[in-house]
């Protein structure tokens, strides 16, 4: 006769055989509730590192993990650990949340933390992260059986929600204006004005769709020492002595025809090979004439520059770099002659790139400050792009408006009067699509203006300030 299985072997065999996920589903609320942290200042912050611990009979950990956003997503990380001994936990907490002082707090706090922020979420139809299935089974049932304690959530009694550096918390923004309209702020975090607008995770950055035209086939001007010069990969880095002094001695327009010829040859030979492994620049050509166009008046160049506006990043970086694209806002202002309408146009354009846009924008401010005559005509066409912005917003037409763009239209607003503008700057903050960290929020823009407290007018370069910029 067989001998009988002692009592609880095969259960207990049954469990040892689980997975962890299955044992933490089957057998984790059967367990007693160990200690539980969380870390300090997390009501400030907005923040909450929360773990809750239970003790296997072996004396064991199972933990569980949580990173709640108590200001408006609620359970944005969480993880489990299945069968740890004491050290091997501690060990993990070092690890996980490294030099974290983490305050021991009681289960119901811990609780009351978690199923609080998830409700606050849910309000604004953000549910928990996927992983919070599994880890849910290391807490409680939220029922009436937990001691109910009463937490502040959002910020100022909205949802706020904080973008990360990466921005891909953006996606959310749309829905949430949906949902609560007024009752719901965002941040993000700017560290460089270049980098607003790199990140290819981010839904706002205007995807670059811009199909090239036919370019002239040859560089047609009528002085051909300018495109002799400009073209020649001898000059790529320096132009010869004396070079600028003749193209300055030229009628103006006759300098910026043959300039803007040379920069739309040089497009056409180039921005089909810029993205090709064996392109190397084989001349200045963009480089020099976009400088030497930022001290020439005259508007026979503005259509090649505006077309180096429209051309994509890799191309920019190429032939352009970041000191010489600094210059391009005052070369397309000296081309405009105070007419505003091309550019009004050329912001009008779907799927360019989108920190050329706001070189174009610099261009509106130097014409406003600089341009005798021509701060009625800015004031107008700032006036019809904030508006056009809000109304394709909100009727879902068009790009998705950018948090930072929209701020950087902001920002350049504040570098002249723009009293009369600040209807529509209120109406373009009630979207919440402006980045507070790039501008600061409606009330520091309200006092702004209201107090007079304008920014400095922007720097206008002389051709000696660019050349000694450009060999700092």
């Amino acid at each position: 006769m067989a001998k009988k299985k002692k009592k609880g072997t095969a259960a207990s065999a049954g469990f040892a055989a689980m997975s962890p996920d299955k044992y933490i589903r089957a057998k984790a609320r059967t367990l007693p509730v160990g200690k539980c942290y969380v870390n300090p200042g997390w009501q400030t912050d907005g923040l909450a590192e929360i773990v809750v611990t239970r003790t296997r009979p072996s004396g064991n950990v199972v933990a569980a993990f949580f990173l709640v956003d108590t200001f408006c997503m609620g359970v944005k990380e969480a993880f489990c650990l299945h069968n740890c001994t004491a050290e091997d936990f501690d060990e993990r907490l070092r690890e996980i949340l490294p030099g974290g002082d983490m305050a021991e707090i009681s289960y119901p706090e811990a609780h009351n933390i978690i199923y609080g922020a998830i409700e606050f979420a849910e309000e604004a139809g953000l549910e928990p992260v996927p992983d919070f299935t599994l880890a849910e089974y290391v807490l409680e049932e939220d029922t009436d059986d937990v001691p109910l304690i009463e937490y502040d959530f959002g910020k100022e009694g909205k949802h706020f929600l904080v973008c990360g550096p990466e921005g891909r918390e953006k996606k959310l923004i749309p829905e949430l204006r949906r949902r609560l309209g007024a009752d719901f702020d965002f941040a993000q975090p700017v560290s460089d004005v270049f980098d607003m607008f790199d990140d290819d995770e981010c839904d706002y950055v205007e995807r670059y769709s811009y199909e090239y035209p036919e370019y002239p086939s040859e560089a047609a001007v009528k002085h051909q020492f300018v495109a002799d010069t400009l073209l020649s990969p001898e000059y790529a880095d320096n132009l010869p002595d004396g070079f600028a002094g003749r193209v300055f001695a030229l009628p103006p327009d006759e300098a910026a025809a043959d300039l803007g010829a040379v920069i739309l040859y040089e497009i056409g030979r180039s921005c089909r090979l810029i993205n090709e492994d064996e392109f190397d620049r084989e001349n200045g050509a963009i480089f020099h004439a976009v400088n030497l166009l930022a001290c020439i008046d005259s508007p026979a160049a503005l259509p090649a520059l505006l077309e180096v506006a429209r051309m994509n990043d890799d191309f920019l970086d190429m032939q352009l770099g970041d000191i010489c694209a600094e210059h391009l806002p005052q070369a397309i202002w000296r081309a405009t002659a105070g007419n505003t309408a091309p550019l009004e146009d050329y912001l009008r354009e779907e799927g360019l790139n989108v920190w050329m846009r706001l070189k174009v924008v610099e261009a509106l401010t130097l014409t406003a400050t600089h341009t005798p005559g021509a701060f009625p005509a800015v004031v107008g066409t700032y006036r019809r792009l904030l508006r056009r912005l809000v109304s394709e917003y909100e009727s879902g037409e068009g790009e998705e408006l950018d948090p930072s763009f929209a701020g950087c239209i902001v920002g350049e607003l504040l570098d002249f009067d723009c009293t009369e503008l600040l209807p529509e700057i209120e109406a373009l903050y009630g979207t919440h699509m402006v980045d507070f960290g790039v501008v600061g929020d409606l009330a520091e823009v309200r006092r702004i203006i209201s107090s007079g407290e304008f920014c400095e007018p922007r720097e206008i370069y002389s051709w000696a300030d660019i050349q000694k910029r450009l060999r700092f």
